[in-house]
């Protein structure tokens, strides 16, 4: 019998939920029902055409295929929720 140790389960299921943008900030992981374009890459705000990526884009390190991920769901990463925030008037 193997063992597993929960706590890192639950760190690589938190890890793969969310991904940390730097022009975004923290994204969510949004399941979709198919790997097409326009139900995964479409929605998702790290996405960039092929021929405008560069080797460091942040679309290329985001595990969003199902053969990425532990889960085996495809997605995309976005905010659909935006978080209350009080801006400082200067």
């Amino acid at each position: 019998m193997e063992k597993t140790n929960r706590q890192l389960d639950l760190f690589s299921d938190f890890d793969e939920q969310q991904f940390y943008s730097r022009r975004w900030g923290m994204l969510q992981f949004f399941p979709t029902k198919s790997d097409k374009w326009s139900d995964c890459c479409k929605h998702c705000l790290l996405w960039k055409r092929k021929d405008e990526q560069t080797d460091d884009d942040e679309c290329l390190f985001a595990p969003c295929n199902a053969d990425e991920r532990t889960d085996q769901k495809n997605g995309y990463y976005a905010i659909h929720r935006m978080p209350n925030v009080k801006q400082i008037v200067l």
